[in-house]
């Protein structure tokens, strides 16, 4: 049986996973996204690392409903939660949103560094 360069690839996925699960820390990143009718704005951070994928869960958590006062202390307008990982809003023009994702250390959202 021949398998399929995305069959292995989805395998590979799966082991590294797998192995991130096991043996390292998980970090917390934000994407911060602001677009108006003139520009659109991307910035990943890491926020913290953690011991755990259920540590990271629970900070991802905190952060969203920390994220969400911040906002709506400082006046930010139409608040929305999406999926449990995302908060935006409108500001002036603009659309701003924070997704915060838990990743194994292993990964960065951001793709790979250029040379």
């Amino acid at each position: 049986m021949r398998l399929r360069p995305a069959s292995v690839i989805a395998v590979s996925l799966l082991a590294c996973t797998a192995t991130a699960n096991a043996d390292s820390a998980w970090v917390l990143w934000q994407e911060f996204r602001s677009a108006s009718p003139s520009m659109l704005m991307v910035n990943w951070e890491i926020v913290t690392t953690t011991e755990s994928e259920s540590v990271c869960a629970d900070t991802l958590a905190t952060n969203l409903r920390n994220r969400q006062r911040v906002w709506q202390s400082n006046g930010a307008k139409d608040i929305e939660v999406v999926g449990g990982d995302t908060i935006r809003s409108s500001w002036q023009s603009a659309v701003t949103s924070v997704r915060f994702v838990c990743l194994p250390d292993t990964v960065d959202p951001r793709g790979p560094k250029g040379k």
